[in-house]
Parts: structure tokens; sequence; C-alpha cells
């Protein structure tokens, strides 16, 4: 009879730990809930404020590192003009009468800027709509400048995708469609990027229009690269199996490093995520409609965005028995932004200036090249820097205001003191 109540008591133990290892009992830990009691009330202020102390001590070192990518990318242009104005002689180029600058195309190239943006945000106003069923345009711009800033200040532009996707998740879209947003456009932009790259060397070897050995190298370098890593997005995103045996691996890693701290918590957490961000993937992917919309968009952006080139080479004047069309230039910005994707600087700085000097020098007068490399440089980098700037710094005042209200409702209330 004893040994028949010991074995009730330990399947007893066996179910309580098996109902207590499932992943939804693990997650009721985490989840939040607003019937928190009075005492509780403090404990939450006070983990508040610490989060605001421990997030205002990282700001330097981030502000600390994007200023320094800043500033290189500032000496690495300066440089670059220094040079071709010892070399060519330069010009000043507000005296219109001597160069002949036509200042129109100038201003066609900043709506081309202006274009450039509004194609660009709605793809992501497409893809929010795929997923919520909701038209977000303000979210989507925003999303889009926020990530093209943080693109050309962080070495090979890893910093775009993550800085959206957590402005996404911080505005109301769930973790798993703010992950895999910016990883479908990534994908999207990568296969018309390819399909631009591979029409451009086809051409050019039947042409032999360009014959820069270096810029050709490099150029098929870093379309296999980029081809490389559109595969690994779309592998990882639909295989299954794949996917969690590289989590599984790395978790693992990281436990052993003492990093993670509790295996089985951290990883059904991953693994839902990971679960709901593939079902995401594949529903935007599977979709012909979202497929065509943002191919055709992914295209235009390209196309807006050389088009810039060709309104700067139609208003600087032109070397003696120079004359590119439309697609001669977009054919050579192919090959620009191709050279400086594999560069590590952000904004691929150094190999860009390099590659657009050897594709385009010889059909711009010398004295007035150096004008037309920093105007292009102005309007397809730096402009997207100082309006994205501008908005980080509008959110960070914003949320500044924010906090210091949660601060003041928070705050324990204050006691009277009744004696006289």
């Amino acid at each position: 009879m004893l040994q028949f109540k010991r074995r009730l008591v330990k399947k007893e133990i066996i179910k309580k730990r098996a109902e207590l290892n499932r992943p939804a009992n693990f997650f009721a830990n985490f989840q939040s809930t607003n019937s928190c009691s009075i005492a509780k009330k403090y404990v939450a202020d006070d983990l508040f404020k610490v989060e605001v102390e421990v997030n205002k001590s990282k700001r330097p070192n981030k502000k600390f590192i994007s200023g320094a990518f800043f500033v290189l990318n500032l000496l690495v242009i300066a440089g670059i003009f220094i040079y071709y104005a010892k070399t060519s002689g330069i010009k000043a180029p507000f005296n219109s009468v001597s160069v002949n600058i036509k200042w129109k195309y100038l201003l066609f190239a900043l709506l081309m800027l202006v274009l450039n943006i509004m194609v660009e945000s709605l793809k992501y106003i497409q893809l929010i709509k795929k997923s919520t069923g909701k038209f977000r345009i303000k979210l989507s711009l925003e999303t889009l400048l926020i990530g093209r800033y943080y693109e050309n200040i962080t070495p090979f532009t890893v910093g775009g995708e993550p800085a959206q996707i957590f402005y996404l998740n911080k505005n109301g879209i769930t973790g798993d469609v703010a992950t895999s947003l910016p990883l479908v456009r990534h994908a999207y932009k990568s296969v018309g990027f390819i399909i631009l790259g591979i029409s451009v060397l086809v051409a050019n070897f039947i042409t032999y229009k360009f014959t820069n050995i270096f810029v050709l190298v490099m150029a098929i370098i870093s379309l296999f690269v980029c081809a490389m890593v559109f595969f690994v997005i779309i592998f990882v995103s639909a295989s299954k199996k794949t996917a969690h045996i590289i989590i599984i691996k790395c978790l693992k890693l990281l436990n052993k490093m003492h990093i993670i701290k509790n295996y089985k918590i951290t990883f059904f957490k991953v693994m839902k995520f990971v679960k709901k961000y593939q079902r995401s993937m594949r529903s935007l992917g599977s979709s012909f409609k979202t497929n065509i919309i943002q191919l055709v968009l992914s295209l235009s952006t390209f196309l807006t965005s050389y088009s810039i080139v060709y309104f700067i080479y139609l208003a600087f004047p032109h070397a003696s028995g120079s004359a590119l069309n439309w697609s001669e230039i977009v054919c050579c910005m192919v090959l620009c932004d191709l050279v400086s994707g594999i560069m590590p600087l952000p904004g691929g700085t150094g190999l860009a200036e390099f590659s657009f000097a050897a594709l385009f020098g010889s059909w711009f007068m010398k004295e007035i090249f150096p004008w037309a490399l920093i105007s292009w440089r102005s309007l397809t980098y730096f402009s997207f820097i100082i309006i994205g700037g501008i908005l980080l710094f509008k959110n960070f005042l914003k949320n500044k205001i924010v906090s210091r209200k949660k601060l003041k409702n928070i705050s324990p209330p204050k006691t009277k003191n009744t004696l006289k």
C-alpha cells in the first residue's frame, strides 16, 4: 500500500513537471497584466526608472560610434574632393557664366530624390497593409528614413534592418511581422538588383561599352555576394528543420558561454517567435500580387535613384564629344553600386567615389567634375543622414516628454503631514 502511494506521488510530480515545461506555461510567466496591486506599483516604478538609466548609459557609446563613422565618411569625401581639385583645376560652381551650369536639371534631380523616397515608402505601405490590414503611411515613411539613416552610418549597411525592426515593433507592429517586413523588403530589393546587375553585365560583355577590369571584377564578386545573401534569407525563412537546427546550436553555445541563463525558457520563446516569423514570411512571399508589386517598386527604386545621376549629368558641362543617354547612365550606376556594395565603410565610402570617377570622370569637364561628384553624394547619401538625423532627434524629444509624463503619473502619492 505504501509503495502504491509513493508511485502515485511520483506520477503527480512527473505530471506537474511536464505541465511546467510546456511552452504556454513558460510564456505565462513573462506576460504582463494590468491587474497589479498597489504594493507592486512601486516595484514597476523602480523598474521603469532603472530602465531609463540603463538606456541613458548605452546611448553615448552608440552616439560615439555613429559620429565616428560619419566623420570618417566626411574625411574620405573631403580627401577625394581635394585630390580632384588639385589635379583638375576646379572652378567655382556658382559662376554659371563660365561653366554654363543648367540649374533646372539639378532641380529635376532633387525631384527624383523625392520620388525615390515616395516609391520606397510604398513598399512598406503595401507590406504593412498586407500584414495588418491597415494603411500606415506615416509609419512607413519614418521606417524607411530611419533605416536609410542607419544603413548610411554602419559598415556594409547592416544597421538598417535592425533599426527598422525595432521602430516597427515600437509603433504597434508585432515582433514576428516587424522582423519579416524589412527582410521581405530586402529580399525583393535584392531580386531587383540582381536582375539589373545580370542584365548590365551581360549587355556589357556583348557591347564592351565599359572596359575597366577592376570595376567589372568587383561588380561580379558583389553580385555573387548579393545573390548568396538573398538565398540564405529565403532558405532560413522557408526551411523549418534548418532554422531549428541553427537556433538550437546558437542557443546551446550561448548557454555554455553563460550568456543565456535558462536554456528552456529562452528556447521556447525563440521558437515561438521563429514560427510566427516564418508564417509571416510565407504569407507575404506566397501572394502573387505582393510579389509583382514589390518587384516593380524595387526596380522603380533603383531607376529613380539612377535618374538623379542622369539629371546631374545634364546639369554640368560635358567633355568634348561626350553624349550619354539615360540607359547608359543606368548601366554605369549599377556597376558603381555593385562595386561600392562590398566596401566595409558606411555607404561604400571610398569605392563609391572612385568607381563613379572611373565610370564618369572622362565624360565631364575636368574642372567641374568634383562638383558633380559632390552633388551626387549629397543627394543620394548625405541627404538621408540629415533627414534621418532630424527624424531621430524629433523622436528623441518626443520620447523624453512621454517618459517624464510617465514618471510623474506613477510617482508615489505625497502624504500630507497631519501633525500640527
